[in-house]
């Protein structure tokens, strides 16, 4: 995203009243625990680290079915 990071974005969503529990994954290629942590805090529900491994996606993806 050219003028905004995820984190500007997901504040955004979330201050959105009819977005609160909207299911949001940060994928990143900030890969560590405490950048997970960091995702997690700032509003996303899910973290998947670049590269994409498909079967991960799914599973988030599922956990919100």
């Amino acid at each position: 995203m050219p003028d905004e990071d995820g984190f500007s974005l997901i504040a955004k969503v979330r201050s959105l009243h009819s977005a609160e529990q909207l299911p949001a994954l940060a994928f990143t290629a900030f890969a560590h625990e405490q950048d997970r942590l960091r995702m997690m805090e700032a509003g996303f529900q899910g973290h998947l680290p670049k590269p994409l491994n498909p079967q991960s996606l799914i599973s988030k993806v599922l956990e919100f079915a």
